[in-house]
């Protein structure tokens, strides 16, 4: 019954939402710009990702579908945020339907088709259905695409470039890559630290724990 009044709640809001926030004042902007799009479609995210993190809850599946409730919500208000697109993908991989993962994927490369990240979760659930190679050529373009804009450009950005790296070519070609840099002081976040955790990297246990 909570969990009922809740949702009614949110669809109340919601409703109110979409019928006073017009098109034109929605910004389309990079995965990080938050103050860009609509504020209560970045609380229902940041919801949403907190249910998707709380993995050692006893009702994690519960969670996880009522993330994906937050999800949608989200998009309706605003679809014009490529996050949202990007957790409702994870989300759908972690309930094991792994075929509406990859239907988002297709309908999120059409809107972001420069974004490397919707490559990236692509390749994460291909894997997931042991699509081996179909997964490198996802990860192949996700590097690319990293590599070849300027928009992404923080720390979490180039950790999931050198993971999509890592994925296409192995242990050893990764870290030789990540010691050159660092030997050459080519980028500030690029360090000691980092290259021990592509070192450690478990391939597996990273793709399942996505």
């Amino acid at each position: 019954m909570k969990n009922s009044l809740t949702l009614l709640t949110l669809l109340v809001i919601l409703n109110g939402c979409i019928t006073n926030t017009s098109n034109e004042s929605r910004k389309h902007s990079t995965i990080y710009d938050d103050n860009s799009y609509d504020t209560l479609a970045i609380y229902l995210g940041n919801q949403a990702v907190n249910n998707y993190k709380s993995i050692n809850s006893n009702n994690y599946e519960q969670l996880l579908r009522t993330s994906l409730v937050l999800i949608d919500s989200l998009l309706r208000i605003d679809d014009s945020y490529p996050t949202g697109y990007y957790y409702k993908i994870r989300i759908l991989s972690k309930l094991n339907l792994n075929d509406s993962a990859l239907n988002i994927c297709k309908e999120a490369s059409i809107k972001y088709p420069n974004n490397p990240y919707v490559y990236f979760a692509k390749g994460i659930v291909q894997e997931r259905m042991k699509d081996y190679e179909a997964s490198i050529i996802s990860f192949k373009k996700s590097y690319f695409l990293f590599q070849n804009s300027s928009l992404f450009s923080i720390q979490f950005d180039f950790e999931a470039k050198e993971f999509a790296y890592f994925f296409c070519y192995g242990r050893k070609r990764s870290l030789f890559r990540v010691d050159s840099i660092i030997n050459n002081n080519k980028d500030v976040f690029y360090d000691k630290k980092f290259a021990k955790r592509i070192k450690q990297l478990n391939r597996e246990l990273f793709i399942e724990k996505w």
